[in-house]
């Protein structure tokens, strides 16, 4: 991207400005806000904490309902993903309505989650055309999860997660799901600084700034998987394209950044304790026992599964509890709905993934990419398939972007000027030559 004339940009933001126009200001504005809300996400709007109406889900229904001011353009198309996903919420209430009625209650709670996420991927997918709205939820998330990550580092919403290995989370919320947030906020941060947005360099340097407290809210958690999300996604961002220059700038910036991280967790005895103990030890908090269970339920019921709910039943009753969460996505899909249930929602992912790895080449390059492997890689230690972050980078990865096309177009015509002065530089020499001669 680094190169190329100023009128690339120009042509790339004049089509953006007159795109955004077709969306309707309050929807892109309940939008901000939504995204907003997603970090503070278990702020309940009562003294009683057991209260549904959180800060976050009172924001989501707003935002469903502005979208219905402009249907035909929030729920225009329904791509080849969604219907995948539509394929798989059919087959998962099959299986509910066929399965055992102790678990009905469970499965249809999961079961009408399932479908908020999936008309919310529908929403943002359609949204996610425009530009500027993608834009708009990289930064609102950015600024929110920084703020997030400064109300936890100065105490005001950090809590001891039950009392163990001093692990810090926020607003009583798991600290994997906690630490999932940071490490998705800062690879938007990491974007930012690396240019990917094109914003000012004032705001590459608040960036900057923003980095360190949501390193240290990072470390806080103690969560190993996050930790493990945001490396992997940071090393995904040398892959980028453009000059020599700019990869040697964004493999040095992202080597910082690993070697900060890894600093601070040498430095902080709680968390190094729980590293020394993953790797000497291969303790992955009982991770290592559910997982070889887990995959050997699968293999029992291979094609349908256990149904839903009833496999972490079964997981737990193999384990002496109640229920058992598989802390892995992709094995929570094959024992719960086998490879006929879970094949769809793989091949969803698929999708998304090379979507996403073709937009490199597009105005936000390596950004929606790298947040899809953290994301995928997050779901290798927590379940996230009902958590809005998850189907928004979906969405995000999978929407094609005009700015994409324009971006390569112009890309395309000023090549084809600088080979047509080459070209024509060349034959003057050569006429030169011929008359000299």
């Amino acid at each position: 991207m680094v190169g190329l004339s100023k009128s690339v940009y120009s042509n790339i933001s004049s089509h953006i400005a007159t795109r955004v126009a077709e969306v309707n200001p309050i929807i892109l504005l309940a939008f901000c806000v939504f995204i907003a809300a997603i970090p503070f996400e278990t702020i309940t709007m009562a003294a009683d904490e057991s209260n549904q109406f959180t800060l976050s889900r009172i924001a989501g229904y707003v935002f469903f309902l502005t979208t219905l001011l402009q249907p035909k353009v929030c729920f225009k198309q329904i791509p080849l993903v969604l219907r995948l996903f539509i394929v798989y919420i059919i087959i998962y209430a099959v299986m509910m309505i066929c399965g055992a009625q102790q678990y009905f209650p469970d499965a249809f709670r999961r079961f009408f989650t399932l479908v908020q996420m999936i008309v919310l991927f529908w929403v943002c997918y359609n949204l996610f055309k425009y530009p500027l709205v993608k834009l708009l939820l990289l930064i609102s998330f950015a600024v929110s999860c920084s703020v997030f990550a400064i109300t936890q580092v100065t105490g005001i919403s950090s809590v001891q997660y039950h009392n163990t290995m001093n692990r810090i989370s926020s607003f009583s919320e798991d600290p994997n799901t906690v630490g999932a947030v940071f490490a998705i906020g800062l690879l938007i941060l990491l974007g930012v600084i690396l240019n990917y947005l094109k914003t000012s360099v004032v705001y590459r340097l608040l960036a900057c700034a923003a980095v360190i407290p949501t390193v240290w809210a990072l470390i806080q958690t103690g969560s190993r998987g996050a930790m493990v999300s945001v490396v992997v996604g940071m090393m995904t961002f040398m892959l980028s394209r453009g000059t020599i220059k700019a990869r040697i700038r964004n493999i040095v910036i992202c080597l910082v950044l690993i070697g900060g991280l890894i600093s601070v967790i040498a430095y902080n005895d709680t968390i190094r304790q729980r590293w020394e103990l993953t790797i000497v030890g291969g303790d992955l908090s009982a991770r290592q026992k559910i997982f070889p269970i887990a995959f050997s339920m699968f293999l029992e019921k291979p094609f349908l599964g256990w149904g839903p709910t009833a496999n972490i039943s079964e997981l737990g009753r193999r384990q002496t509890q109640d229920t058992l969460d598989t802390h892995n996505l992709y094995l929570w899909l094959l024992t719960e709905d086998g490879v006929l249930g879970s094949l769809p929602f793989f091949i969803a992912m698929w999708i998304c993934l090379q979507t996403a790895w073709k937009q490199r080449a597009g105005p936000y390059g390596m950004m929606a990419f790298a947040l899809l492997i953290t994301v995928l890689a997050i779901n290798m230690s927590i379940t996230w398939d009902t958590r809005k972050l998850t189907w928004i980078v979906f969405a995000l990865c999978s929407a094609p972007i005009s700015g994409t096309v324009i971006y390569q177009q112009s890309r395309l015509k000023h090549m084809a000027n600088a080979l047509n002065v080459n070209l024509t530089n060349a034959l003057s020499h050569q006429r030169g030559r011929n008359v000299c001669e």
